[in-house]
């Protein structure tokens, strides 16, 4: 089983109606597998514009984005479409300017009940290794400013000494966001708004990352 089955294992694709933040040019759930719409920062004839000649991604393959999320809400973003019975997203978290107003956007357009399922690359092994890591007052304070982009301390963090080498995660896997069977809340969801979280395994700070990633500058990250 791959990182994108796993990441999908705990989702009815086939019967559900879902939303994939980010796909670029490769979306965890292809649209052939089920009812699904994407969202971006950018339409998608934009986003071939920014990476055609990007060595990175291959431009051809960028799939057509239904929605833009960028200044606006989430739900404003994707209106009358919503609800969702899952929403999905692959190292996007990891550029979220604010973290805990990103969670509590997708929680608006979810139905009670529904998934998030996501993946985030573990920084030991990324050009992110030797970044300082976040602490809690930047989170809090991101969201009380309702930051949609990356404050500037956050693109210039000062460095710290490479963590003692070890193997990466052989296998990705998915998990509740809770220690018990109860399904969690997502920030900022009431209770009647119960969804559940499903991660990758990942041993990553969350840092919001610098404007290059090949998924750019996006606001809703």
């Amino acid at each position: 089983m791959d990182r994108f089955e796993r990441l999908r294992q705990h989702i009815d694709v086939a019967h559900g109606r879902g939303l994939e933040i980010g796909p670029l040019a490769s979306p965890i759930v292809p649209r052939k597998l089920g009812e699904v719409y994407y969202v971006d920062h950018l339409a998608t004839e934009d986003l071939v514009a920014k990476y055609t000649g990007d060595p990175g991604v291959d431009e051809r393959k960028i799939v057509s984005t239904d929605f833009v999320w960028g200044s606006n809400t989430l739900a404003e973003a994707v209106g009358s479409t919503a609800p969702f019975d899952y929403v999905v997203a692959s190292h996007v978290l990891e550029h979220v300017p604010d973290m805990v107003g990103w969670l509590d956007e997708i929680a608006a357009v979810l139905r009670p009940g529904g998934r998030v399922s996501l993946a985030m690359p573990d920084r030991r092994f990324t050009f992110d290794v030797r970044r300082r890591d976040s602490d809690v007052s930047e989170i809090v304070e991101a969201h009380l400013l309702g930051l949609r982009r990356p404050a500037v301390r956050a693109v210039s963090s000062t460095t710290k000494p490479p963590p003692s080498p070890r193997s990466p995660p052989s296998t990705a896997s998915t998990m509740p966001s809770r220690a018990s069977a109860a399904p969690a809340n997502i920030a900022g969801a009431s209770p009647a708004s119960n969804s559940e979280i499903a991660t990758e395994t990942a041993d990553s700070a969350l840092v919001p990352n610098s404007l290059t990633d090949k998924h750019g500058p996006v606001s809703p990250r």
